[in-house]
């Protein structure tokens, strides 16, 4: 009774996964072979619990019924083949010739005694005895198998990494049904004289059914590794359960019997529920466990995550947001590239802003392009609409169960072509309430396990959501900051247009510092963000004599050694003066306009720094700022002729200056750009 109650409810799981396959998409051939080999891995345990609970006298012909079960291997191997994407016509040739081979052992079976000539119930098991065409049915199975591990094999070696670890799933499972075989239907046997176990056999088909139907309907797969314990736990739970409930069933019968007369069986199902419930439970458990419970060391990262969500907010300035993020980004899963774009409402186009790369070989062209997405892109129009996290993997999944509207397929495949086109496999949207402020776009990871998982991509939805809320309260703050710069750079203006020789000198250094720092920062990943820094350093680099004497700022002949003293203290005067904005200025723009006059063999001013221990930004601005001096009418000089002052200052240079910083000055005179 125990037995045949067992084989029914793992048949009736078997005929329940073949319907939901199906009920996922049933034009779709895959779930249509998967659910057939579902379907036929339940006839096999249904015909033997027909023998135990109701037929026994039919034994014989329903065991040769259990034979319809051989179709759940070619049934297993055109769901390869169609997963695989072989030759369609290739396919259906080798699932026809598949499929007549085991009908035509089926018939014989049914029909004559070449496979099965006896059978026979014992108290503890069926035992069949096999005819002369046993070893041609098993070597019919063996051969098909190995023909499903070859184009598994193969498939594997040209996929990519999601793809492979659907694979390995594929083998997991099989590996999970061959071993539960082997213990259960030849050692256990051969240890204990008898087949008493022999069904939990069944067990092991329906755990690599359910793997294999796990693997390719959700695109968000578990670390295999992580898969693989948790299927080690439940299945473990699983056979002492079994084993529990057989074990009280046996040796509680006799004492029930005489307690409880012929109603002894209420017994143990009463048992059989309860440890039902606890290992429904108990699987519950395994299966809410969080990767990181099987291996922290692995998962570690997302604490790291967790760490720097709640820190984004405290970001003073886009800049140190932009960086924070990358950064986290970069440490916690290593893609190929990180790049932020951001909306320019007076351009209605979404442009780059920030970005940083692992590995520009995966992408060469891809830093040097100038990709922009206009409002009616196909990913912005997707944010907008979905408001959620464009994933590649989950596309083209989507695209392969084939269940959308002609539109949305469309949609779909307009995606996958743009980030197939950046290789880009994450697309996240920034957003403020229902306003799309920007967007991410990720590269494949590089490092183990390759893949995004569904906890990582909730943890990076996560963290943009911050970064939505931070970067509108920043880009208000920055407007505001723009609006107090643009004030100050007009009284900076005013003290100097009241000297006809430094009227307009802010103006000239910032734009010959910029066109230096297109040159020397491109190889930073951040140049976009480190041109605004270099920017706002240039602007203000003298916004300190607003605190000097203007008869010391207006004097034509020398100054004094004491009047000199008093203009020396302009750059700290400078970082005086903006200390109110240090929130929004960063570190630095601050050092850009504090250094400027320091000379790259120590020798200047006002901290006598030297080398590289002076900020690039003041470097920079140090050689535009001689530059324009050499270059314009001054009360002590005449202005030089460009190529004259640039012989100049590569004179000082190693003294003064950078040499690095003069290579390209005079890069930029030779192309006619200064």
């Amino acid at each position: 009774l125990l037995k045949g109650i067992v084989f029914l409810i793992i048949s009736l799981l078997n005929f329940g996964l073949a319907i939901f396959i199906l009920a996922k998409n049933p034009k779709h051939k895959i779930n249509i072979s998967l659910s057939l080999a579902a379907l036929f891995s339940g006839i096999h345990p249904l015909s033997h619990s027909l023998i135990y609970l109701l037929f026994p006298k039919y034994s014989f012909f329903l065991y040769k019924m259990a034979w319809l079960g051989i179709f759940i291997v070619p049934s297993f191997l055109t769901f390869v083949l169609f997963f695989s994407q072989i030759n369609p016509k290739k396919t259906i040739l080798i699932a026809t010739i598949t499929y007549s081979i085991g009908l035509i052992l089926f018939i014989l079976s049914l029909n004559t005694s070449l496979l099965v000539k006896e059978v026979l119930i014992l108290p503890s098991q069926i035992v069949a005895k096999i005819g002369p065409l046993d070893i041609a049915m098993r070597s019919y199975i063996f051969i098909l198998i190995c023909l499903t591990f070859y184009y598994l094999f193969k498939d594997y070696q040209k996929s990519n990494f999601k793809r492979r670890e659907c694979i390995k799933y594929l083998f997991t499972g099989i590996f999970i049904y061959g071993l539960g075989g082997l213990i259960f239907s030849v050692f256990l046997p051969l240890i204990l004289k008898h087949t008493a176990f022999v069904y939990l056999t069944f067990f092991f088909s329906l755990i690599w059914l359910s793997l294999t139907t796990y693997s390719i309907l959700y695109y968000h797969l578990l670390d295999i590794k992580v898969a693989f314990k948790k299927i080690t736990l439940i299945t473990l739970t699983g056979i002492v359960s079994l084993i529990l409930i057989y074990s009280i069933a046996i040796f509680t019968k006799e004492t029930f019997s005489e307690i409880l007369g012929s109603m002894w069986f209420l017994f143990p199902i009463l048992i059989s529920l309860i440890i039902g419930f606890l290992f429904n439970h108990l699987t519950s458990l395994i299966i809410n466990l969080k990767e990181e419970e099987f291996s922290r060391e692995k998962y570690r990262y997302r604490a790291y995550l967790w760490q720097e969500i709640e820190k984004i907010s405290q970001a003073k300035n886009t800049g140190e947001l932009f960086s924070r993020i990358t950064h986290s980004l970069k440490y916690a899963l290593n893609p190929s590239f990180i790049k932020i774009f951001l909306n320019h409402e007076e351009l209605n186009k979404y442009l780059l802003q920030y970005g940083d790369f692992n590995n520009l070989r995966e992408n060469p062209n891809f830093h040097h392009s100038k990709i922009e997405f206009s409002h009616n892109h196909c990913l912005i129009l997707y944010l907008k609409e979905q408001k959620e996290l464009i994933d590649l993997n989950k596309i083209n999944f989507l695209l392969n169960l084939g269940k959308e509207s002609l539109d949305q397929r469309n949609s779909f495949l307009s995606i996958k072509d743009e980030l197939t086109r950046i290789k880009a496999e994450l697309c996240l949207p920034i957003f403020k309430e229902d306003n799309l402020l920007g967007l991410i776009l990720m590269g494949n990871r590089l490092t183990l396990p390759y893949l995004y998982s569904s906890e990582d991509l909730r943890l990076i939805s996560l963290m943009t959501n911050y970064l939505g809320e931070t970067l509108h309260k920043l880009t208000l703050e920055d407007k505001n900051l723009r609006l107090i710069l643009s004030s100050i750079q007009t009284i900076v203006n005013s003290v100097e247009a009241k000297d006809s020789y430094t009227g307009g000198h802010s103006l000239r250094v910032f734009n010959i510092s910029l066109s230096l720092g297109k040159r020397l920062l491109r190889h930073l990943p951040s140049t976009s963000d480190n041109l605004i820094g270099l920017k706002r350093a240039a602007i203000l680099h003298d916004v300190g004599k607003l605190s000097i004497p203007e008869a010391i700022l207006t004097k034509y002949e020398k100054l004094s050694k004491e009047e000199f003293e008093v203009l020396a203290k302009h750059p700290e005067k400078g970082i005086e003066l903006i200390k109110p904005l240090e929130d929004w200025l960063s570190e630095d723009t601050r050092l850009g306009i504090l250094q400027h006059h320091e000379n790259f063999d120590g020798s200047g001013y006002p901290k006598r720094i030297k080398e590289k221990d002076i900020h690039i930004y003041a470097r920079i601005i140090r050689v535009a700022d001689a530059f324009d001096a050499l270059t314009t009418d001054r009360p002590y000089s005449k202005a030089m002729e460009k190529k004259v002052a640039i012989e100049e200052l590569k004179k000082l240079a190693h003294l003064h200056f950078d040499s690095e910083v003069i290579d390209k000055l005079v890069e930029l005179n030779e192309e006619g750009l200064i």
